[in-house]
């Protein structure tokens, strides 16, 4: 998200998709109080505002709080989610899904990018899958966990 490496482990992206533009320094800001945002989008009126990502020490502690209007489920290591959500819809088809256990999908992408110790620190951190159920609304989402997140 600040151009400082050259691809995302697993994704190969050189860059943040153009559509996350907008909510570029929302996630900047969450990555630097603790969530290591993986994959997200804004809202539109085709989209529901997501992100997904790990999270490390208290900061899991800390999402527990955001508003009971948004959808936030934490997954540890004996947790195991199959609900989807749909959170893109396009000609009448949903087509992206959030809301379940993505841990170890997500893992795997960093497995050949990262050092052991950095690896060993994901498979503790505690993964994240928060969305606002409501289409097209803009900005609660990022809100409220920049709100959660920087609680003392």
């Amino acid at each position: 998200m600040a151009g400082e490496i050259t691809h995302f482990p697993g994704w190969v992206a050189p860059e943040l998709d153009e559509e996350s533009d907008e909510i570029r320094a929302q996630l900047l800001r969450l990555c630097e109080l603790g969530l290591l945002t993986l994959a997200s989008q804004p809202a539109r009126p085709d989209q529901r505002a997501f992100v997904a990502g790990f999270a490390f020490g208290a900061t899991a502690a800390k999402l527990k709080t955001c508003s009971s209007e948004l959808d936030v489920r934490l997954f540890g290591h004996s947790e195991c989610s199959t609900i989807q959500e749909p959170i893109s819809r396009a000609d009448g088809r949903f087509h992206a899904f959030a809301g379940h256990d993505a841990r170890r999908e997500e893992l795997e992408c960093f497995e050949d990018d990262v050092s052991p110790a950095l690896m060993r620190a994901l498979e503790c951190a505690v993964y994240v899958s928060a969305f606002d159920p409501v289409w097209d609304r803009r900005e609660l989402l990022w809100s409220e966990l920049l709100r959660a997140l920087s609680q003392a």
